[in-house]
């Protein structure tokens, strides 16, 4: 549904109805193997190796920014690395 000014009524709505969408895209680039997945991979991998490699305290709070299929969350949350808020 629109607003008068042609914008979604519920623009959250929408954001996570995208995000639903292409949750699966981003789920497949992360267990596939193939040029473009190791791409992806090959940068999740830098990215943690940096967050790593920064000292932060183990309660450090830290914004996960596009986590989108949940990926760059998952190895933070099963190592216990850092607090999610």
């Amino acid at each position: 549904m629109m607003t008068d000014a042609g914008h979604p009524a519920d623009p959250q709505g929408v954001l996570n109805a995208y995000f639903r969408q292409q949750a699966p895209y981003w789920a497949d680039i992360y267990d596939s193997s193939g040029i473009k997945e190791s791409i992806h991979q090959e940068r999740l991998r830098a990215a943690l190796v940096m967050v790593d490699t920064i000292g932060l305290p183990r309660q450090a709070r830290i914004l996960d920014v596009g986590s989108g299929a949940d990926w760059p969350r998952s190895p933070w949350q099963a190592g216990v690395f850092w607090s999610m808020r």
